[in-house]
């Protein structure tokens, strides 16, 4: 059962620190707009991938598409705010120029906010960001692979943790590509040929990311190599 996890502005700052998913680098995949088309990170090229890190005393610093920001949030009696927010300014291109404008211009002094955290299975979770007068901002703590998720849910994979061989296990899903990434989105490993089963020893211990592309559509699932 999901488990979902509401941080209004009702919340106490006291509750807040005492949840450590909050905290945590959170990469952005959407932008919704209520009067106007959202943005879809998977959809710039070349490709960005704006990030989100906040700490347990609600500093925060990120990336857009070229520059960087930093700040910090503070919890009042109204709810959460941007008390501080700086950012660079280096020129990205028009495209990617207009996107840091809006995304940066979430983080500006005194826009108030909302959170929601979602477990989504299998280590991954959705963060909601709810703020300013028309924005939403979706993050998972997943690097940006330009996904359109299908049902995940009937895909499984094992051991893991991994060491040697990690084993996918799936129900009538004929599967087209595999990839493993890191942390970092990089893709390290792409198979030439699909099979039920991935060598995995060669990678060096950690967290990692196995992108599973079907004529479903394309899922991923976050496993640690030891």
């Amino acid at each position: 059962m999901k488990k979902i996890i509401l941080f209004f502005l009702f919340v106490s700052i006291k509750g807040l620190a005492q949840d450590p998913d909050f905290f945590q680098t959170w990469y952005l995949y959407h932008m919704l707009f209520e009067n106007s088309p959202s943005i879809h990170v998977g959809d710039f090229d070349p490709p960005i991938s704006p990030t989100l890190t906040i700490n347990p005393n609600l500093e925060f610093n990120g990336e857009g598409a070229c520059n960087t920001f930093q700040g910090t949030f503070i919890y009042e009696f109204e709810g959460f705010e941007v008390e501080t927010s700086t950012y660079t300014t280096a020129v990205c291109g028009e495209e990617q120029d207009n996107f840091e404008q809006l995304y940066f211009g979430f983080f500006s002094i005194g826009t108030p906010f909302g959170i929601q955290i979602e477990d989504q299975g299998d280590n991954i979770q959705r963060l909601q960001i709810h703020g300013g007068t028309f924005r939403d901002l979706i993050y998972y703590n997943t690097p940006n692979l330009s996904i359109e998720a299908f049902n995940q849910q009937n895909i499984l994979i094992s051991p893991n943790p991994a060491s040697k061989t990690l084993f996918i296990t799936s129900e009538n899903l004929q599967m087209e590509q595999l990839s493993v990434f890191n942390l970092s989105g990089q893709k390290v490993m792409e198979l030439k040929e699909v099979a039920t089963e991935i060598d995995v020893s060669s990678l060096q211990n950690g967290i990692y990311f196995l992108k599973i592309t079907s004529e479903e559509g394309t899922a991923i699932k976050k496993f640690v190599k030891k």
